[in-house]
């Protein structure tokens, strides 16, 4: 299981000792964009904003990393660093936020875009909730989401259709002049080849058939109580790092 007392530390000395580590596991002498990773868990956005930033835009400055970069669940929360940091941040990367069942990214497409920021939207299949096969354990989702899904799943398999595929689909052909990257896992060598048939040749006339009738059945109506995992895993680790101070 996940320990979560040394998940997180956006400390400076980690920052620094982690990342000469990953140079020296990657074989490389800097990397094109350096990230902030799941930066809400510091639950301190001020703190990221005035004293973790700083650090990433020290090793700017050294030459071994050209970009910078913050990835979060929660849209709001990126807000609040950005509006108070005095640091050029290049890129966010938020994920599951342009999906059937959330698509949230689209009401702050207009704020990245004013502070000039590249979009990185990922997660395109909901980390595999919106795949015939489903996610795997553990996913935050609620039941009654996973139902839904599973159930869309089912009947996008009656119809000899990937419900990953539509869903990719959707992703790349929404919003293409203002997020500039999908990013995706690649699972095994199928997976890859019906994302690749994707981007070259998008749905055939039943992929577009079904994806209309999965949005009319399952997705139209989706509250978002139902739809939202927010804080789920941010909950979990305030729980253990209060059981880990008592």
């Amino acid at each position: 299981s996940l320990d979560w007392k040394k998940a997180f530390d956006f400390g400076e000395e980690r920052i620094l000792a982690e990342f000469e580590k990953s140079l020296q596991r990657l074989q490389l002498s800097y990397v094109d964009l350096l990230q902030i990773h799941d930066f809400e868990f510091c639950q301190d956005p001020v703190r990221i904003a005035k004293e973790t930033l700083p650090v990433l835009e020290k090793i700017v400055k050294s030459g071994k990393a050209r970009y910078i970069g913050i990835t979060g669940s929660p849209l709001e929360e990126f807000h609040k660093v950005l509006d108070v940091t005095d640091v050029k941040v290049d890129t966010v990367l938020s994920y599951c936020r342009n999906i059937f069942v959330d698509m949230s990214l689209k009401d702050h497409i207009p704020y990245f875009e004013g502070k000039s920021i590249g979009i990185i939207n990922a997660s395109p299949t909901g980390m595999g909730l919106l795949t015939n096969n489903g996610p795997r354990e553990g996913h935050p989702a609620s039941k009654e989401l996973k139902a839904i899904c599973s159930a869309a799943g089912a009947y996008c398999s009656s119809r000899g259709v990937e419900l990953g595929k539509l869903s990719v689909h959707h992703n790349i052909a929404s919003h293409p002049l203002t997020v500039a990257i999908t990013l995706l896992g690649v699972g095994n060598m199928e997976i890859l080849r019906l994302n690749m048939e994707t981007v070259r040749e998008g749905l055939t006339n039943i992929e577009e058939e079904v994806l209309e009738e999965v949005m009319d059945k399952f997705f139209r109506d989706i509250g978002r109580d139902v739809a939202s995992w927010d804080n789920k895993e941010l909950d979990e680790y305030k729980m253990a790092m209060r059981k880990d101070k008592v």
